[in-house]
């Protein structure tokens, strides 16, 4: 209900709330072979005042079928322009990213509907500032 439980010393207010709250289970996950795969991911920008920007640098993994990933950094770490270039939304400076639509590789550099066109009806993204359901679960929340 948003109403503040407890101040004080960090280590106690953990202790405090992990005792009301139980241990948490791990659940094994199996995961499939790669759905996205990025190499050498590029983004600059040129800036009058302040020259070339690299806002996305070098960046390369793999994604795998069933997994679920998070993109965090600071603000300006590139957060934004990566998931942008991997949705097939901007244009990335170097590298490569394909997404895995059946059992087809699709080039998400390569413009047209033809092309990572097809891709983008299977792309979701969830921004931190997205409202989520309590009564649903994260998955729910994710892919609903």
């Amino acid at each position: 209900n948003g109403r503040i439980k407890m101040l004080g010393d960090p280590a106690e207010v953990i202790r405090e709330f992990l005792g009301t709250h139980g241990t948490v289970e791990k659940k094994e996950v199996n995961v499939g072979g790669p759905v996205l795969r990025v190499e050498s991911l590029s983004k600059k920008y040129f800036s009058v005042d302040r020259g070339v920007i690299n806002a996305v640098n070098g960046v390369s993994m793999d994604i795998k079928e069933g997994e679920i990933f998070g993109i965090v950094g600071t603000s300006g770490a590139g957060k934004t322009s990566l998931t942008n270039i991997l949705t097939g939304n901007l244009e990335p400076t170097g590298g490569m990213v394909e997404m895995k639509v059946g059992d087809e590789w699709i080039n998400m550099c390569e413009p047209g509907y033809y092309a990572r066109g097809r891709a983008k009806p299977y792309i979701g993204l969830l921004y931190q500032e997205y409202d989520l359901y309590p009564h649903r679960t994260v998955i729910e929340n994710m892919t609903d």
